[in-house]
């Protein structure tokens, strides 16, 4: 069972992963390569994972283990209807028009109901595995580190092997078949968490009106988490403006920064990584002060130039 949500885990990241340099290579011809153009597809994955992970936190909470995940295979079949991934009609953007909103338009219309169903991946295999009896059910956080493998090996994978061997319109058409057995590997977790469920007894499956209520997270604390949640983000979208605003336009080489993100991910929720992070931090700062005191200005760096 672990080696089965782990492989759903790491499929689902990686077909995250893979579409978002796809589709970027398909807007391409009609929107350019800029940094702004990264960085509006950036916002609207961003956006559409975040709606992915409330979607998971809402249904799992109001539906349970017995209803939430045979609803939630019945929505992963909607994407069939759809694929394989291509742009709408005319997608370049009309004169006059803000470019940014069209081309969140253009993404929504191209790839925003199956990007959706996949970003609930990870938190919701986490989820199922708690359902499920297994006796690792108590720990499901191991899945993160499998998911965000997937999301480095799909943002990779994808401009030093995809991209150079295989056409964009085969790209599209094997990414879907791709997406099916995804369907597949995530069907079997969910029907089997299903199952755990209703042979689970009662007792199990409803907490009992003595059992002690967990301590509430204040509103301070959780509107530090999430300001906290920020600072990632924003550092990764700055350095990756950056580097293709003043270093090199070179269409794909944002995956770079990104991944290397996305690597800081898989380490920090490995198994042997989830203790206090003394030695992380050590070495977090000792990094960031010689980073910080080369930050200089751009102009000085260029002062000699020409």
């Amino acid at each position: 069972m672990v080696v089965l949500y782990g492989a759903a885990s790491f499929l689902g990241a990686a077909l995250l992963f893979l579409i978002q340099p796809m589709l970027a290579k398909l807007v391409l011809p009609y929107f350019g390569g800029s940094p702004t153009v990264w960085n509006t597809c950036t916002l609207f994955f961003q956006a559409l994972l975040l709606a992915g992970y409330l979607y998971v936190h809402v249904t799992t909470r109001r539906l349970g283990p017995r209803r939430q995940p045979w609803i939630h295979l019945v929505l992963l079949l909607l994407p069939l209807l759809v694929l394989p991934v291509a742009l709408p009609d005319h997608p370049a953007p009309d004169p006059g028009t803000e470019p940014a909103l069209w081309l969140l338009r253009v993404l929504l219309v191209a790839v925003g109901l199956p990007f959706l169903l996949l970003a609930t991946t990870g938190p919701l295999l986490q989820r199922w595995f708690s359902w499920s009896g297994h006796p690792r059910a108590q720990d499901p956080y191991f899945l993160y580190a499998a998911s965000n493998a997937g999301s480095v090996v799909g943002l990779l994978g994808y401009p030093f092997v995809i991209e150079p061997t295989v056409g964009l319109a085969a790209q599209t058409r094997w990414w879907s078949i791709a997406y099916g057995g995804f369907l597949l590997l995530v069907g079997t977790c969910g029907v089997l968490a299903a199952q755990a469920a209703w042979r689970a007894p009662v007792a199990e499956r409803e907490p009992t009106p003595s059992a002690e209520p967990a301590a509430a997270v204040s509103v301070n604390q959780r509107l530090t988490w999430v300001a906290l949640a920020f600072v990632p983000s924003s550092l990764m979208l700055g350095v990756t403006t950056h580097v293709s605003t003043d270093i090199a336009a070179i269409p794909m080489f944002w995956t770079v920064p990104l991944a290397v993100y996305l690597a800081t991910f898989v380490v920090a929720f490995a198994r042997s990584s989830r203790r206090p992070p003394r030695v992380a931090a050590a070495v977090a700062a000792a990094l960031a002060v010689p980073a910080l005191l080369d930050g200089r200005p751009t102009g000085t760096q260029r002062s000699g130039c020409c």
